[in-house]
């Protein structure tokens, strides 16, 4: 009798738990596990869907951030506006006090899907979320030239807030070149997706699932392609 009313239970909610899977807001813990590993689950899932976009200076994380705000109405974060908090500039190289700070952040968010932009910036901070937070639903990558950028730079005007000098913007251009080895290391250990401007669309190639997607006015379609590999 139990398991009859168990099963019709469960076919009840199955059409609710389907509709709202949809929009990120249905979050499903193994209750079979033992109770600390259940717990766990539990605080990893109160945080919401987490994604990453990193890339250069100029490399179009902004636009690409504002344009999935508003046509899917994902929260943006911007890790490098957050890092400019009086509180956090005086603890700047301590990672773990600066990520914790910003999971704290996140905790007092509401809405089921965030798109964090400029993190992790090392290999530290990446190590001290996963472990404290959660995995990230997935790490975009904008690969752009150095003369893409500084073309991009080189059409705003000096009174523009996004304007960059040439000299302050190479050297940050340099600077992000010395991260190959921690971008090696986020290919290696995430849901990391390398993206490309190619013909006026950002298109990506996940090595792992073999999954192809395109994010243009169909922002964040995803095909599966068997000639990627």
């Amino acid at each position: 009798m139990f398991k009859e009313k168990y099963a019709k239970r469960q076919e009840s909610i199955k059409p609710i738990v389907d509709f709202y899977s949809k929009y990120g807001i249905v979050r499903e813990v193994n209750a079979d596990l033992e109770e600390t590993q259940v717990a766990l689950k539990l605080k990893q899932n109160i945080f919401p869907v987490i994604y990453s976009i990193i890339g250069k200076r100029y490399s179009g994380k902004t636009e690409l951030s504002t344009l999935l705000n508003q046509r899917q109405g994902i929260t943006l974060l911007d890790f490098a506006e957050f890092k400019k908090n009086p509180q956090i500039i005086k603890r700047a190289s301590d990672n773990d006090f600066v990520v914790n700070q910003f999971i704290n952040k996140l905790f007092t968010i509401e809405t089921p899907r965030v798109l964090i932009e400029n993190f992790p910036e090392n290999k530290e901070q990446y190590s001290f979320f996963v472990n404290n937070c959660k995995e990230f639903e997935r790490i975009y990558y904008l690969n752009a030239d150095n003369s893409t950028c500084l073309e991009r730079m080189n059409n705003l005007t000096i009174k523009d807030p996004n304007y960059t000098d040439c000299n302050n913007l190479t050297k940050m251009l340099l600077n992000f070149e010395k991260q190959g080895p921690f971008l090696h290391f986020l290919k290696r250990q995430a849901n990391f997706l390398k993206m490309k401007d190619e013909n006026g669309y950002l298109i990506g190639y996940d090595i792992k699932t073999r999954e192809k997607i395109y994010i243009s006015d169909q922002l964040l379609v995803t095909s599966y392609d068997d000639n990627i590999l």
